[in-house]
Formats: structure tokens, C-alpha cells, sequence
């Protein structure tokens, strides 16, 4: 077994970089690049999870409106209206 350090595109493959990604500069560059990237894949894991948490909060906001609009309707009955808080 012989000891050596990994090729900048292996280390690219470790971060999940596909290997039709260019990297500019010297190795040295290249592997810094490489080392203070987000990986691809976990970026995308983040970012699916940011939109599903927004479309879920996009949704109750959309109940809490179409709740809100039926207690204003009901309160449009009363002498007296009723105080949204």
C-alpha cells in the first residue's frame, strides 16, 4: 500500500462535485476551493428543506387569512364588531 494525497478531483468527488465541474487556479487554489465549498448535495438537501418549510408556513398563512375573513364576516352581524388581537 502506497501513501499519497488525493488528486483534485477526487477530493472534488468527496464534496459530491460532478466531474465536468471546473475549478480555476493552481492546485493549491483549486483545493481551497474545494475545501471551503458547501457541498453540492448537501446544498440541495438544504435548500429542499428551506422551500418545504416555507411552502408549509405559506399554507397556514393561507388558512389563518381564510379564518380571519370568516370571523370578519360573522362579526359584520353584530351591533358591536369583534376585536382581532
Amino acid at each position: 500500500m502506497c501513501d499519497r494525497f488525493l488528486s483534485v478531483r477526487e477530493a472534488a468527488r468527496l464534496q459530491s462535485f460532478p466531474d465536468n465541474y471546473y475549478f480555476c487556479g493552481s492546485q493549491f487554489q483549486q483545493f481551497k476551493q474545494i475545501g471551503n465549498a458547501v457541498p453540492p448535495k448537501l446544498a440541495e438537501a438544504i435548500a429542499s428543506q428551506v422551500v418545504n418549510f416555507l411552502d408549509s408556513r405559506s399554507e397556514v398563512q393561507t388558512v389563518q387569512q381564510e379564518f380571519l375573513g370568516k370571523v370578519l364576516d360573522v362579526s359584520e352581524n353584530y351591533a358591536e364588531p369583534l376585536r382581532v388581537i
